[in-house]
């Protein structure tokens, strides 16, 4: 039996914004609870940084998938490698990442994003759709364009 096709999306959006700033908005966990599809915790509550863990939590605040920040070049590249405790066996090293590519010219950012290979996971197609219509990317460049003053104009 041969293997499952590859499950993966891909996503590229332009920021009218420097990398430093996508960065900022990408690793910085007030900042990425506006734009993740599914909202997360970060251990510790710090700026991500290799070994930095992402955690979804259930309704009961146990974690059901847990990310592990394996790349991390300020500015540049970002990537997360994720386990699901509803997958049917462990992922295997960089198998499944949620990753993003910062490339900045003349102030704006082209941001590269790719979730995926979800082969793994029985309900990926669902997720992958989710995903693909919440385009985080795009969340991405909102809030780095217009980062949230705390005054409550967001909502």
């Amino acid at each position: 039996m041969s293997p499952p096709a590859p499950l993966v999306l891909a996503l590229q959006r332009t920021v009218a914004a420097p990398a430093r700033a996508v960065w900022a908005a990408l690793t910085t966990p007030a900042m990425m609870q506006r734009w993740m599809l599914v909202p997360a915790s970060v251990v510790p509550d710090a700026p991500l940084a290799p070994g930095s863990r992402i955690e979804w939590r259930d309704d009961d605040g146990k974690p059901y998938l847990v990310g592990t920040v394996t790349v991390c070049e300020p500015a540049r590249r970002l990537t997360v490698e994720l386990q699901d405790r509803s997958w049917p066996r462990l992922a295997r090293a960089g198998e499944v990442t949620w990753s993003f590519e910062l490339t900045e010219r003349q102030g704006v950012t082209r941001l590269d994003y790719r979730l995926g290979d979800l082969a793994i996971d029985p309900e990926a197609q669902e997720w992958l759709a989710a995903y693909r219509e919440a385009d985080e990317p795009a969340r991405v460049a909102a809030v780095t364009i217009k980062p949230s003053t705390g005054k409550g104009e967001d909502s």
